[in-house]
C-alpha cells in the first residue's frame, strides 16, 4: 500500500517505457525543434540543458510518459532558464514527471494530452519511517513548487486527492491548460474537475481513437 499511499520520488505511467531521445526535428512549418520522447531518468534535466544549448532550439516537442519526479523539476528550471517554448503534438502525450516540465516552460502548446499525478513509489520501502519520510519531503517540494508557478488550490488538491499512479487530472488544449491556473481565476465546477480525472485505460483508449484520426 505504501506505493499508493505515499508521494516519493519516482511516477511512471503506462504511456512511454523508454529512457528520453533527444533529436533534431522540423515543423510544417519549417521551425526546428527537439523532439522529446520516452522516458525521464537520472540525468535527463542536464541532456536536456546540453541538447538545447547545442541546438539553439527554442521549441521541445514532448512525448513522454513521465519518470523520475525529481528530473521534471529540474527539466522545468531548465525550460524556464533557457526560455523555451513546450509542445504536445497531436496523438502526444506529456504524463507525470513530463507534465511538471511543462510548468517550466514559458509558453505552452498542447494539441495532445498533459497529465498531473502525485508523484509515487513504484516498489515498497521496507522502512516505514523512512518511506513516510521521503514521501513527505518529495510531496511538500511538489505542491510548493505547484504553488510557486502560480496552480489554483482547487487543481493541486485534485491533484493531490483525486490523483493515483493510474488516475490523472488531464488538460487537452491551450485555453485547457491556461485554466489551470489561479491568476486567470475560472475555476472548474464539480462536475468539470470530476470530467478532468481519467484513468490509465481512458489515456490509452485516447491515444487508439486518435490514432485512427477519430476525433472525441
Amino acid at each position: 500500500m505504501l506505493k499508493y499511499l505515499l508521494v516519493a520520488i519516482t511516477a511512471l505511467t503506462t504511456i512511454g517505457a523508454n529512457a528520453e531521445t533527444l533529436t533534431s526535428a522540423k515543423l510544417d512549418s519549417g521551425q526546428n525543434i527537439i523532439k522529446f520522447e520516452g522516458e525521464f531518468t537520472k540525468g535527463t534535466g542536464k541532456r536536456l540543458y546540453d541538447y538545447a544549448e547545442k541546438t539553439g532550439f527554442k521549441t521541445v516537442s514532448f512525448d513522454s510518459g513521465g519518470g523520475i519526479a525529481n528530473e521534471g523539476l529540474n527539466s522545468a528550471w531548465v525550460m524556464e532558464t533557457l526560455g523555451l517554448v513546450g509542445l504536445v503534438e497531436k496523438g502526444n502525450a506529456c504524463m507525470s514527471a513530463c507534465a511538471i516540465t511543462m510548468l517550466g516552460a514559458h509558453v505552452v502548446e498542447i494539441n495532445g494530452l498533459i497529465g498531473f499525478h502525485p508523484a509515487y513509489l513504484p516498489d515498497p520501502i521496507e522502512d516505514s519511517k523512512k518511506a513516510f519520510e521521503f514521501g513527505q519531503r518529495q510531496g511538500m517540494r511538489d505542491t510548493l513548487f505547484f504553488k510557486e508557478k502560480g496552480l489554483s488550490d482547487q487543481v493541486i488538491l485534485a491533484i493531490g486527492y483525486l490523483g493515483d499512479p493510474e488516475m490523472f487530472f488531464v488538460v487537452t488544449d491551450d485555453d485547457d491548460y491556461l485554466r489551470i491556473f489561479e491568476k486567470n481565476g475560472r475555476p472548474y465546477t464539480q462536475i468539470e474537475l470530476l470530467s478532468k480525472m481519467w484513468h490509465g485505460k481512458m489515456l490509452s483508449a485516447y491515444k487508439a481513437l486518435v490514432e485512427r484520426g477519430i476525433e472525441l
